[in-house]
């Protein structure tokens, strides 16, 4: 990209926080990401620039934090502006109040969540992982049923009831025993 086409107050900095300022639905109103890189990044077309103006890193992560809550979203959703999409402004953003510990209660804070999401996220990854091999492993057994490479023709499949043929006003939930008991009509 040629520098005439590129608008410096659209350059986010580290330690700033670029704004998505529509959504197609409330609960994307604040979508937001944290710039923790030294590099040029710029904010797209729907896009408001908050600056950092934190003393120190942790003070920028505690805002990002802060910044995924639901409370602090409430905030923009009870006043955004929608037509067919909602609309967050600057002077939404402006509206909104955050809470502001002592940057040591801040810090801590954010040594915490830092821990706990990196759990997390592990946890996350490994799931996804599962998920993508239970994937591949479905869609090779299919592709493998219906080129003759598994003999299916001998395989007894056990009789089922549809979800559909099921009439749940002849079922009845026994919430002392936790039991479920067919009724008799």
């Amino acid at each position: 990209m040629d520098n005439e086409h590129i608008n410096d107050n659209s350059l986010a900095n580290k330690g700033d926080y670029i704004f998505a300022d529509t959504s197609e639905d409330l609960d994307g109103c604040g979508n937001n990401i944290y710039v923790d890189i030294d590099s040029k990044i710029y904010g797209g077309y729907h896009t408001i620039i908050a600056k950092n103006l934190c003393e120190n890193e942790n003070n920028g992560r505690y805002f990002a934090y802060l910044f995924q809550t639901d409370t602090w979203r409430y905030q923009i959703r009870r006043i955004v502006n929608a037509v067919k999409v909602y609309s967050i402004t600057q002077k939404i953003l402006k509206k909104v109040s955050v809470i502001v510990p002592p940057v040591e209660e801040q810090n801590l804070i954010v040594s915490i969540l830092d821990e706990k999401t990196l759990g997390i996220n592990r946890k996350i990854d490994l799931v996804v992982k599962e998920i993508d091999e239970l994937k591949e492993l479905n869609n090779r057994i299919i592709s493998d049923a219906v080129t003759g490479k598994i003999n299916v023709q001998n395989i007894d499949v056990p009789e089922y009831v549809s979800q559909n043929e099921i009439n749940l006003d002849s079922v009845s939930y026994d919430e002392e025993n936790e039991d479920i008991e067919e009724v008799d009509e």
